[in-house]
């Protein structure tokens, strides 16, 4: 495995950005299955998303080198989630939140990286030990997180929707704000039969 200097990574990463990256969250989820998550709870309020998931955690090279992820093979599920950890936050920044972090542990030790706009990333050890994984996107205070707060007054969240709608057959027990999502195959209309299928990665 190679790596990148930061810097030209995240401008290399710019073409990787998806077309609309509040989709950023279909990643992470995608990152939560490929670390064989049997659990995976999301949290969305007016400025704030948050992930947390078992698992296999991630290195402090993991994350130290995330940006290389995207321009590796796809060799094994462990190398695909670190790409897809690396496409979501990437995506996450490009809505210019405060922060993004990620902290990864495996009960006894963890890491901590920290990524911010105009920013240089930090990566390290975390300050006390985490046991699983956990990503948090916080936004800045702005007209988008207005819009957010009043979309959470309603209910209807952008996050939360697409969730819904697009992981619905995730393997992973997956609850949303505390209420777990039911799996259903009904968001696919093509959908003539339902099989059970394990497979590392599948969402």
């Amino acid at each position: 495995e190679w790596s990148l200097d930061p810097r030209q990574a995240r401008e290399k990463l710019r073409v990787f950005r998806l077309p609309d990256p509040r989709h950023y969250v279909l990643e992470l989820v995608q990152t939560a299955v490929l670390r064989g998550a049997s659990h995976l709870d999301i949290t969305v309020d007016a400025d704030d998303v948050r992930f947390g998931f078992d698992g296999q955690p991630f290195s402090l090279h993991d994350l130290d080198n995330i940006y290389g992820a995207v321009f590796t093979p796809r060799q094994d599920p462990a190398a695909e989630a670190r790409r897809e950890l690396a496409l979501g936050i990437n995506a996450a920044m490009a809505l210019r939140p405060r922060f993004v972090r990620v902290r990864s542990g495996d009960g006894t030790t963890g890491t901590e990286l920290r990524m911010a706009p105009d920013a240089e990333d930090q990566v390290g050890p975390a300050r006390e030990p985490i046991d699983g994984t956990e990503i948090h996107v916080h936004s800045r205070l702005g007209s988008g997180v207005v819009g957010r707060f009043f979309a959470h007054l309603a209910g209807k969240p952008f996050e939360v929707a697409l969730i819904r709608e697009r992981c619905s057959a995730c393997p992973a027990r997956l609850t949303v704000n505390g209420e777990v999502l039911p799996r259903s195959f009904t968001s696919f209309p093509e959908t003539v039969a339902a099989v059970d299928v394990t497979a590392p990665g599948i969402v």
